[in-house]
């Protein structure tokens, strides 16, 4: 297995599943033939939701490898998947499932001492066969006793197919047994709850089940709101208010408001905002009157917490427990409880911060790559061009200038500028011998018929000569 399957895998178990795809999608590139890069590519599709990529990189891997059980079981769950996203009673849904059923099968058949071949199985027959299914998660627990998968796939058939909310529920404290942050679990146990008519201990899980687990965000704020809209029609018990208060105007805490309008919006106006905003302006109110009030103040941290202010709630949780000790042990919890979420933020973000510099990284490492292809393609051009001009090297002659034709016009004007010195020489002192005769008669030419003025001539050698530039 290559080093990119394995860093795939690592971001793939932090959550980073684009960066996965990235690696996988380089490794494929290198070679498209690599089973290990095809069956982690379908797990990545799968976790992404695109369930038709997952089942065709997982079809490409088991042509690969037909006798490997974990591709197998790959393609089941994406066939389940896919299937639970088709209408119902349709063809398509109908072929999924036997997609799912008969690649949860051939899993088992390769290897029948693997947990997860037989949480497999009991998926992919979960509708069709709940006894069978039932039967295949007691063998995976004989296998493996602690198998959260197993569990969970238990809770779900007897909450959802066979209603039993008892057995349900035994499934899923088993499961926080194993894992007592699983939000999965504690989300479950809040619908049971919910049916079972015990809306403020549902209402309870829910949340800590979104704060735990906030990638739920979405189904759960679903379950929650049914919820608060159950609750809303049950009669709730005010206060009691002195009659000073209720002769005042309430009092609003508009800072708190306001933090609670921009703390998540897209979480709470989509749910029950305006019963969240009442709720932390009884709250403020409260304070005011009651400044010392532990159970109020407890309130407050968990609105805090609610709204995603860690810190107040802290600050808090740390007075209530100074004013209520018989609450500490509670409260501690909830304390460390914060300090955690606060410590995986900051973890998040770093592993954010850590992927964003890889990826400039690597897109300097592309603009390098591009630099050096587009240089590699203008030789080539250039390689060409020379070919077709019969190998004449236009680039060479153009830079380079050649050295023996340089010294040969050096040699050449060597030569040429003292003959013509000597031979001016030689045409004055002609002249300086011939003062003794008489002057020859000047004949003009014969196109035309002035002649120069002898002083013009005399004025032009009394001229003194310009300075050389």
């Amino acid at each position: 297995m290559s080093d990119k399957i394995v860093k795939a895998r690592a971001l793939r178990d932090l959550g980073r599943r684009e960066g996965a795809r990235e690696l996988l999608a380089e490794a494929l590139a290198a070679d498209p033939d690599d089973a290990d890069a095809l069956a982690e590519m379908a797990v990545v599709c799968l976790q992404l939701g695109e369930f038709e990529r997952a089942l065709e990189f997982s079809e490409s891997a088991l042509r690969l490898v037909p006798e490997v059980s974990y591709a197998w079981r790959i393609r089941a769950h994406a066939a389940v998947r896919a299937a639970d996203g088709a209408p119902d009673r349709s063809v398509e849904r109908r072929e999924l499932s036997i997609t799912a059923r008969t690649a949860a099968r051939r899993a088992l058949e390769i290897n029948a001492s693997e947990p997860s071949n037989h949480v497999t199985f009991a998926l992919a027959y979960a509708e069709k066969d709940p006894t069978s299914a039932l039967a295949a998660i007691d063998r995976a627990l004989e296998l493996d006793p602690e198998s959260i998968d197993a569990f969970r796939m238990r809770a779900y058939i007897h909450r959802a197919l066979l209603p039993d909310n008892d057995r349900a529920a035994a499934a899923l404290g088993e499961i926080l047994r194993l894992d007592p942050e699983n939000a999965g679990a504690i989300h479950d146990l809040g619908r049971i709850d919910a049916a079972q008519g015990d809306l403020e201990t549902a209402a309870a899980r829910m949340l800590r089940a979104g704060q735990l687990n906030p990638a739920r965000g979405d189904e759960i704020r679903r379950d929650l709101a049914w919820v608060r809209a159950q609750q809303a029609l049950q009669p709730r018990p005010r206060p009691e208010r002195s009659r000073a208060q209720r002769n005042s105007p309430p009092v609003l805490d508009q800072q708190v408001l306001e933090e609670l309008r921009n703390c998540d919006a897209g979480r709470w106006h989509g749910t029950a905002a305006a019963d969240i905003e009442r709720a932390v302006a009884e709250l403020a109110e409260l304070r005011q009157a009651h400044p010392e009030d532990a159970d109020i103040l407890y309130e407050s941290a968990l609105a805090d917490w609610l709204c995603g202010r860690r810190r107040a709630a802290i600050t808090r949780l740390r007075k209530v427990s100074r004013l209520g000790p018989a609450r500490a042990g509670q409260v501690e919890a909830h304390i460390a409880t914060l300090e955690e979420q606060d410590q995986r933020a900051v973890e998040t973000r770093a592993a954010q911060r850590e992927e964003q510099a890889w990826r400039e990284e690597r897109e300097a490492e592309s603009e390098l790559e591009r630099a050096a292809e587009q240089a590699i393609a203008r030789r080539a051009a250039r390689a060409r061009a020379k070919a077709r001009r019969g190998g004449v090297d236009l680039d060479a002659a153009v830079r380079v200038e050649r050295p023996a034709a340089a010294a040969s016009f050096k040699r050449h004007w060597l030569i040429v500028v003292p003959a013509i010195f000597l031979v001016k020489l030689s045409l004055h002192g002609c002249a300086s011998s011939s003062g003794d005769h008489q002057p020859s008669v000047y004949t003009p030419p014969p196109y035309t018929s002035a002649t120069m003025d002898p002083r013009v001539l005399q004025h032009l050698f009394e001229t003194p000569a310009s300075p050389p530039r």
